[in-house]
């Protein structure tokens, strides 16, 4: 990676399928989106002029990004669910595999650094199974804008939308509950000459179920 370049940036290594022209020249135009708002893009098309070890140029800038964005498109699907012909598009299969086995690894790292996307023209199902599109985040790109990229870009750059505020300190509001006086006759016992009454005072209701919690008054 040009360090110049990549300084201070979030780092972004894209997967994607060449699926047909059309899907490929939608994820250069995203590839270029990103780099012109300050994500520094790693991508296959801008390193198309030199000879390279395609597989370990992969294994070097997937683990060197900071984020992996999968792509979604039904060749990417078919590749990383295992359905896909033997011979078509080997360098997913190799992306995925390692993809797989990372989050295999250390799934609490990997999760949250590959980023399910959904481009214009494709759908959430054009997602690998391994990417859990319906039971984990993903990012549903509507338009090429920053309004219909905002979601993922705000997780790209760290700046969510909501922040949670500093917690202030306990308040200390009293309680405004009163004590509950009842007062029952009792059935007089012989040796008592005239009738007695109790005053059970309780500072909470529901307090006369415990006679712990509770104080007597005697009155003759």
């Amino acid at each position: 990676m040009d360090s110049e370049r990549l300084a201070g940036a979030p780092t972004v290594f894209l997967s994607y399928a060449h699926d047909d022209d059309a899907h490929r020249s939608t994820v250069l135009e995203f590839a270029i989106f990103l780099e012109t708002r300050g994500i520094a893009v790693t991508f296959d098309l801008w390193h198309a002029g030199a000879r390279l070890d395609w597989y370990a140029w992969m294994l070097r800038e997937i683990q060197a990004a900071d984020f992996v964005i999968v792509v979604a498109s039904p060749g990417y699907r078919a590749v990383g669910d295992g359905t896909a012909a033997g011979a078509a598009h080997r360098g997913v299969q190799a992306e995925t595999a390692v993809l797989r086995d990372l989050l295999y690894r250390d799934r609490a790292t990997w999760l949250r650094r590959v980023l399910p996307v959904v481009l214009p023209g494709n759908s959430l199902d054009d997602l690998p199974t391994f990417t859990q599109p319906h039971s984990a985040s993903h990012f549903i790109v509507e338009s090429l804008t920053d309004p219909g990229a905002e979601s993922l870009m705000r997780t790209l750059t760290g700046r969510p939308r909501h922040v949670r505020p500093p917690r202030g300190r306990l308040s200390g509001v009293p309680s405004r509950q009163k004590p509950v006086v009842v007062t029952r006759r009792l059935s007089q016992p012989m040796w008592v000459a005239k009738p007695t009454s109790v005053t059970i005072v309780s500072r909470f209701p529901g307090a006369l179920d415990f006679p712990g919690q509770a104080s007597f008054q005697h009155r003759p």
